[in-house]
């Protein structure tokens, strides 16, 4: 019963958390929505590059607010970074509501994406300090549930209220607020207690949120400020390393950073905001079709994105990103044809853009961020991560940003072939840069299982050579020069070209 009544206040305390994050798919859902009134009515005096500009700001000042978010983090607190970022995003989103030019929407705009950013990155620390180890992978998901039931949300708020835009966008001024009422009674992270030497205060949350003994809390707090101790240690290091990083590093850097801008590049944002102009712009179908479409693609999203949860600890997270970036090039391909041909059944191009959201719900979707928090050491981990999260931010306010003139300018046909072609690419980047990191959780003191080294030749050369298969991320004990072959083929032990 205690170790019921535990676990349930660490979902509690993680779904509280995370519950900001609704607000950002909202959003999603909800400004795509007002799109279709600011293309129709001239009176709120927005062009189409105003709001293309209006949709890809926001993750671009929302990659700002991902770096600021670090420093606040450490000095304030998880819980005080939570807050402060939700009420910044509630601040937005009334403001926006109430926007009557473009100055006004652009300011609007800059305040939600400042406030956004930092509710965007602190939940994921929350979680991953607050479970215990046997829970931390299930928690860390919640964010991503949270945003697609958001942009599932927003996507309703458009159909129940189809005849007012400032209404559908100040509930996103709403969700915020609820998201404060509850992170205020939720308790600070272990991790930051104890960088705060309140370590009676780290010991209470750690029994809390876990069927621990007094022996085993004390052990659980001494593997902590040991890690803080070490991340204090390699701080003033970290910046340094990356900026002239060995072999194994580099290896990491190129999964980690390459997965955050790869989930954004193939266009799922851009998608998500632009569905119901795009399926106008290819006179495919009316208004409250079109956003109906949208709305089941959201519904769509939030089904599908419960199954990698389930599967990824199974069957590993690279088999599965491998599926998603092929599922993905297909439907691309798919909804290419779909509308260079008009004559082809509506239906074909609904599929296409439902099939694209369940690949991208099966990989993509949750992985990335997933595997951007395991593949790098824990030396450099802080600032590798706040790295690639901010690139993520800045590839994704790119990507919805063009995507409206990019499906102008090229046809939709065009476009879709072009984010086609990055999702082929995508394919090979998983084969030949991505370790399976399934197993490395964000502690160094679960010991992940060796990642067996990939030979396109020969699978069985470490064993001819009778050398010990090194780990994907480990430092090798000569640290050998990297050559191309062997980076592309992620090899992380003492290998050189003539190995091959």
């Amino acid at each position: 019963r205690s170790t019921t009544r535990a676990n349930i206040r660490t979902y509690l305390y993680a779904l509280a958390a995370c519950f900001g994050e609704i607000a950002i798919g909202y959003d999603v859902g909800a400004f795509s929505f007002a799109i279709l009134f600011f293309e129709s009515d001239p009176s709120v005096g927005l062009t189409t590059a105003q709001i293309t500009i209006l949709v890809g700001m926001l993750n671009i000042v929302g990659a700002l607010g991902s770096v600021i978010s670090g420093p606040i983090v450490d000095a304030f607190g998880r819980k005080s970074a939570l807050i402060g970022g939700n009420l910044t995003a509630a601040v937005g989103a009334a403001l926006l509501s109430l926007s009557v030019d473009f100055p006004s929407f652009f300011l609007a705009r800059f305040v939600m994406g400042l406030g956004s950013g930092i509710a965007f990155m602190a939940p994921e620390l929350y979680c991953a300090e607050i479970s215990p180890p046997s829970v931390r992978g299930f928690t860390a998901t919640f964010g991503e549930l949270m945003i697609n039931f958001g942009i599932l949300l927003g996507y309703l708020a458009g159909l129940v209220f189809p005849s007012s835009w400032r209404g559908v966008i100040a509930g996103g001024a709403a969700l915020p607020v609820v998201a404060v009422a509850l992170q205020a009674r939720i308790p600070e992270s272990p991790r930051w207690l104890v960088q705060a030497g309140r370590r009676e205060s780290a010991a209470s949350t750690l029994a809390a949120t876990g069927d621990f003994s007094a022996e085993e809390v004390d052990a659980q707090l001494a593997e902590v400020e040991r890690e803080v101790e070490e991340e204090r240690r390699h701080a003033r290091s970290a910046a340094s390393e990356l900026s002239r990083p060995r072999p194994s590093l580099l290896r990491a850097m190129a999964a980690g950073w390459g997965a955050a801008f790869l989930q954004q590049a193939t266009g799922s944002e851009g998608l998500l905001y632009f569905i119901p102009s795009l399926l106008r712009l290819g006179g495919r179908t009316d208004t409250a079709d079109a956003y109906a479409v949208a709305a089941a693609a959201g519904a769509v999203k939030v089904v599908f994105i419960l199954v990698p949860f389930l599967l990824m600890d199974r069957v590993g997270r690279r088999p599965l990103l491998l599926l998603s970036s092929a599922g993905l090039s297909c439907m691309l391909l798919l909804l290419a044809a779909a509308f260079a041909a008009p004559e082809l059944p509506f239906l074909l191009a609904v599929g296409g853009l439902f099939g694209f959201f369940v690949f991208f719900s099966l990989g993509w979707g949750p992985l990335a961020g997933i595997l951007l928090s395991e593949v790098f050491p824990l030396r450099v981990r802080g600032v590798a991560v706040g790295i690639g999260w901010a690139l993520n931010r800045v590839a994704s306010g790119v990507a919805s940003g063009t995507f409206l003139p990019l499906a102008t300018a090229l046809g939709a046909s065009g476009a879709f072939t072009l984010y086609f072609a990055i999702a082929v690419s995508a394919v090979v980047y998983v084969w030949f840069l991505v370790p399976e990191t399934k197993g490395r959780g964000p502690s160094p003191s679960s010991a992940p299982p060796p990642l067996c080294l990939r030979s396109v030749r020969d699978r069985a050369l470490p064993a001819k050579l009778g050398c010990r298969p090194s780990s994907f991320l480990e430092e090798s004990e000569t640290d050998a020069p990297m050559t191309n072959r062997s980076f592309l083929v992620g090899w992380g032990g003492p290998f050189t070209e003539g190995d091959f």
